[in-house]
Order: structure tokens, then sequence, then C-alpha cells
């Protein structure tokens, strides 16, 4: 990398923006307050999420979002260009407003346009999808495969309660 930058922008949002042979990639890692937070809490996260998406984007052709995000949400009984039919959840309250950030920016969550399978694990077993990496529309051709990596230990914890979502980008044929 040519540069590296980090941009803590809140306790829950970091910006991490790598610029290597004359391309920038602006990663988000973000984590949404659970479904039974306050309103005025995922209010307040979802709205600097997009102040921080906002800050950086547009991008122009040098320039690429990624967004890495335990967003707490389920999503697929409402699609969209932002979210497809892959493995549909019915949609929560922070679904909607993931949906509406991804919407507003351009975004989309590849994980629900191709079947990778569930990202969390309750104490009871139960599964779902409620982690995403989302990329720009524009990308969506470049992706090559996505999914689950039960093989990376991402919780030192006695219980592994989220797996690592991994997904391939090609490069842009010119």
């Amino acid at each position: 990398a040519e540069t590296v930058a980090t941009v803590p922008v809140s306790p829950r949002i970091l910006r991490v923006s790598v610029r290597t042979r004359g391309h920038t990639w602006h990663v988000f890692s973000a984590h949404a307050p659970i479904e039974a937070a306050p309103p005025s809490a995922k209010e307040q996260f979802w709205a600097a999420l997009d102040a921080a998406l906002l800050q950086v984007g547009p991008c122009s052709g040098d320039e690429t979002i990624a967004l890495c995000i335990d967003a707490n949400a389920k999503v697929g009984s409402v699609t969209c260009p932002a979210i497809g039919d892959a493995e549909p959840e019915h949609e929560n309250n922070n679904g909607l407003l993931f949906r509406t950030l991804l919407s507003a920016h351009g975004l989309y969550a590849v994980n629900t346009f191709i079947a990778a399978g569930a990202t969390w694990r309750g104490a009871r077993g139960h599964e779902s999808r409620i982690d995403y990496v989302c990329l720009p529309d524009a990308a969506r051709s470049r992706v090559t495969s996505c999914s689950v990596r039960h093989d990376v230990d991402l919780a030192p914890a006695a219980r592994d309660d989220h797996y690592a979502l991994a997904v391939e980008i090609g490069r842009a044929h010119v």
C-alpha cells in the first residue's frame, strides 16, 4: 500500500482508507446496535454511518467503498437493488434502516444476492444472517465469490457467535 489512513468515526464505526496502485479503498467496519436497543441509539448510529459515507462519497472511478458491518439486521423479505432474495429473512427495524442506507449510497449487500450462509449463532444455537459485506453497485460484476468462513476464528472467547464473511473481487477489465 502506498498510504493507509485510519479514521475512527465513532465507537461503533471505523474507516480505513488504503491507496495502492492508483486506487483508493475506503473500508468501513461498523457495528449497529442490537434490534432491542432504544430507537434513539439506532437512529444515532445509522445517521453517523450515513454521514461518514457521505464524507467519502460518491466515489470516482479510482475509489471504492466497502462496508463490512454487523448490522444486527434481518433482510430479504423486501428486495430492491441493494438487498437480494438469497436466504431471505423477515425484515426487522434494523433491516429497514440498513436497506435505506444502502439504497441512499448506491451500495448492495453482497451476501443477499449470493447464498453464503448464516453469519451469527445465538447462545441457544439459532443461526441468522446479520453481518454483511456491501459494495457499490458498479462492483457487482467483479464479485467472484462470497462465503462464510468457519475456519476463521473471530472469537477467542468460549463461544463463537459470529462467522467471518469472505468476498472475493476480481480486477476491473480495461
